[in-house]
């Protein structure tokens, strides 16, 4: 749990068990919140200028009921269900001028089920040297299995390391992350940036295209450094993408390894975006 001196708050748990010799991988999330956050509108024409305050409340369930099909690879069903309830725009102008056209601005319950495959061969989740990682995942949501809105949900996200010198630690990664929705969207589950560089909810729509790639190298004993850059996008839809609407991003940071056997580091970063900055502290990488 968490709780700020603005009396925001999160109550959550979840995690992940593998059955013996790995023939079933159950995950979930579950969590009730109260996190008001920033809305900026929709789409590539927005600024962080201009934004709205939105105070709600929200109940959260996601259950992943997956079995190994071959090696470290993953399928099964995936379920999940949101309420949204003590929505307040706090009469703001540019969120009752979207409420009109975007959905999700208002109290809501979805719910929703679909597939996903996983593949997992990372030698370690917080902060890996080599292998790779594919998470992909598709959602129906109607109003049969007790949903306000009917829309769909396709994701992917997809992340390779490489380990140039096991011995140095020299390690370029790489993460790809597409993901498509369509129907009645409520705005929490539109595509957004969540590149270094950016507010994570400034850039959202229906479609996203990101890629980043990264070096993180040892420079002496326990002290390190990263470089890292890339571009994302989002559009209505994958074929109204164009190259004048990328949105790059670009940085770097230092890196302190605080526990050698599990690989864990503090790392210390600066991310430039389109017009943006921000500065990130965090003891797991960026993906």
């Amino acid at each position: 749990g968490l709780y700020s001196q603005l009396h925001q708050f999160r109550i959550s748990t979840g995690g992940d068990i593998f059955t013996k010799k790995e023939k079933y991988y159950l995950n979930g999330w579950y969590y009730n919140s109260y996190l008001p956050e920033l809305y900026f509108g929709t789409g590539n024409n927005v600024s962080p200028q201009y934004n709205s305050f939105i105070d709600y409340r929200v109940w959260y369930m996601n259950t992943n009921v997956l079995r190994n099909i071959y090696k470290k690879w993953f399928t099964g069903i995936t379920y999940t269900f949101e309420r949204v309830y003590n929505m307040n725009l706090q009469n703001n102008e540019r969120a009752i001028a979207d409420a009109v056209k975007v959905a999700g601005l208002q109290n809501y319950t979805i719910s929703g089920a679909g597939f996903r495959v996983r593949h997992d061969s990372r030698d370690n989740i917080l902060s890996s040297r080599k292998g790779l990682f594919v998470d992909m995942y598709f959602n129906s949501f109607r109003t049969k299995f007790g949903s306000n809105y009917n829309f769909e949900q396709f994701g992917l996200d997809a992340r390779k390391f490489i380990n140039l010198t096991p011995k140095k630690y020299n390690i370029v990664c790489a993460n790809l992350i597409a993901e498509q929705a369509s129907g009645i969207v409520p705005f929490r589950y539109l595509s957004n940036i969540t590149a270094r560089g950016y507010h994570p909810n400034l850039y959202r729509d229906n479609s996203l295209l990101s890629l980043q790639a990264e070096y993180r190298f040892r420079i002496w004993r326990w002290f390190g450094a990263s470089m890292f850059a890339g571009g994302s996008e989002v559009a209505p839809s994958f074929n109204k993408m164009n190259l004048q609407n990328i949105r790059e991003n670009y940085g770097g940071g230092f890196r302190f390894r605080l526990l050698n056997k599990n690989n864990m580091y503090l790392r210390v970063e600066y991310g430039q975006g389109h017009h943006t900055s921000y500065y990130y502290v965090a003891f797991t990488d960026a993906f």
